[in-house]
């Protein structure tokens, strides 16, 4: 059955999508059935993990899904590139004629833009205030506003910070909430976005770009010969690409702090084994459960950093982290085998924390297994 729905999987230009049990999505160049593990390769790097881990069903239902948004895409950069013009327009000032704005009725929304140089300018209002002049940016993946326009249209400070690099180097910026945001009534509400000061490289004219976060929920034509662009709602099309980055940003945080303490919460273990051997019972419970459910947490943080896959992760981590996640990911099956076995024989003392003999010896012999579980893992990291 698997290897059948495998073959179905594959799409026309060679992408399979998996969705994990979680719910997380893992977009993949090569898929091999291998008995009960499947290996897959996603951004040049290869993975290997449980069968049971997919969500087989669903995993279906997004290819087919994939498969409609490919041919969309396609069909959406021929018509751009068309509409493109051959040679740089001459610069000229930026000028808007007055746009009444339309009620979201899900029908066609055209709206005049400016150019100067390359560069495509919109109207767009922000919190009912506006409009504003701002850069339609199809190669920028987030939306950033000027902290001045941010204040004067009260938008809404969210925990959290960005790092954006560009030609000009890197720039830090601040997560902001927009109740609705529109360019002649296309509009999106609750809308994230950057501030962040682009003033230097871009002048004063203009108060950001529009990206493609606000973007991905129309099908957007851009007619360059009459100077407009039109905007056509796609029911649930639009992806959070901020809410995604700040989500991945929390979760490379807690594999670098969980990462780390592995070898301090194995020193737990073969304490809390050592004084059941001698008889002890003082903080045995307490500290076998502290263990099991630190593990129990890494497991399933390895399996939602799998699921996301390392073309997503790699971009926020140094040189160094992003050796350890190879080297983690990498041995994902071994450490996989290693936090079940962990997790199984502190439970054990969890459930038995009055020693017998015959636990003893029991506990004894499961450690010394475990130890050897473990010194696998961290042979396997030393390959790397």
């Amino acid at each position: 059955m698997w290897a059948l729905l495998l073959v179905f999987l594959w799409s026309q230009d060679g992408t399979r999508v998996l969705i994990m049990n979680n719910g997380k999505k893992l977009v993949c160049s090569k898929v091999e059935d291998k008995g009960n593990v499947v290996q897959v390769v996603s951004n040049g790097q290869a993975y290997s993990f449980p069968k049971k881990l997919i969500n087989w069903e669903a995993s279906e239902q997004a290819q087919k899904q994939y498969e409609s948004d490919l041919a969309e895409a396609e069909a959406r950069k021929t018509a751009e590139t068309q509409a493109q013009p051959k040679a740089e327009e001459e610069r000229k000032p930026i000028v808007f004629v007055s746009i009444e704005e339309k009620p979201d009725s899900g029908q066609p929304t055209k709206v005049q833009l400016t150019k100067r140089g390359n560069s495509l300018i919109v109207p767009v209002v922000l919190n009912g205030k506006g409009p504003y002049s701002i850069i339609l940016d199809t190669g920028a993946e987030l939306t950033c506003i000027s902290p001045v326009i941010t204040r004067e249209v009260g938008a809404q400070r969210v925990e959290g910070e960005v790092h954006l690099g560009g030609v000009g180097g890197t720039e830090q910026g601040k997560i902001v909430l927009f109740s609705e945001i529109s360019v002649a009534g296309a509009r999106v509400g609750d809308f994230h976005a950057v501030e962040v000061d682009l003033s230097k490289a871009m002048g004063e004219e203009v108060i950001g770009l529009l990206g493609q976060d606000f973007l991905n929920h129309f099908s957007v034509q851009i007619n360059s010969s009459e100077n407009f662009v039109e905007f056509t709602p796609i029911s649930g099309r639009a992806v959070d690409h901020l809410g995604d980055r700040i989500s991945l940003e929390a979760l490379i945080d807690r594999w670098k702090d969980m990462s780390g303490k592995i070898g301090h919460h194995m020193g737990t273990v073969g304490r809390v084994t050592q004084n059941y051997q001698r008889g002890g019972t003082q903080r045995l419970g307490t500290d076998a459960q502290q263990a099991e459910l630190f593990f129990i947490d890494l497991r399933s943080l390895m399996n939602e950093l799998i699921s996301e896959g390392g073309d997503k992760i790699m971009p926020y981590l140094s040189s160094a982290e992003r050796l350890r996640f190879q080297q983690d990911m990498s041995c994902h099956p071994i450490m996989d085998r290693f936090l079940t076995d962990v997790v199984r024989y502190c439970h054990h003392f969890v459930s038995n924390p009055q020693p017998t003999d015959q636990l003893t010896q029991q506990f004894s012999d499961e450690y010394s297994q475990l130890q050897a579980r473990y010194n696998e893992f961290e042979a396997c990291q030393a390959r790397y």
